[in-house]
């Protein structure tokens, strides 16, 4: 163990990763400012971003209506996709145009790669998650109908016959 990267021993969090830039700290009102900072991003190409959406909300829709595999592919590109907007947000700091392509730029270059694995990652986590639920979970009664026809059985519904009035059908009825 590296008792000079240790949290405990030091008293404070270890150090950023080598080559990694240093932390940021900030004031809570920066929170705010950073909802400021979106709006004015989103105005400067309302219509591009409104594109942008509505093309990744076609894209989404197309991609789970495959049988089967669909869902599955659409979780694994997600991260894609979202490095797309994020390099439009990008450009649009320097200063460069926001384009409806930028969506699709997280399968350019050597992005593509790194980005689907964090999607393999987020679907990873949502089947353990899933298979964790399903092994924990407990079975609510029998499983078979012919077990519970006991009156002993717990699981039986212990309801009253219903009884008809002498009067039905109402009165005045045919």
């Amino acid at each position: 163990m590296d008792l000079q990267n240790s949290a405990t021993v030091a008293g404070t969090l270890p150090g950023p990763a080598p080559g990694a830039p240093p932390p940021r700290q900030l004031a809570a009102g920066e929170g705010a400012a950073w909802w400021g900072e979106s709006w004015r991003i989103f105005c400067a190409a309302p219509a591009v971003w409104i594109g942008i959406f509505v093309l990744f909300v076609i894209v989404s829709i197309a991609l789970v209506m495959i049988p089967v595999v669909g869902s599955l592919i659409h979780t694994v590109l997600i991260p894609v996709l979202a490095g797309g907007v994020m390099l439009g947000c990008h450009a649009l700091a320097r200063g460069e145009p926001l384009r409806i392509g930028h969506l699709f730029e997280g399968f350019q270059g050597g992005r593509f790669a790194p980005l689907c694995l964090l999607g393999l990652l987020a679907q990873w986590l949502v089947g353990t998650c899933l298979l964790g639920e399903l092994a924990t979970r407990r079975t609510r009664g029998p499983r078979s109908r012919q077990a519970c026809r006991s009156t002993k059985c717990p699981h039986r519904r212990r309801t009253r016959p219903v009884r008809r009035s002498r009067t039905w059908p109402p009165l005045g009825g045919p």
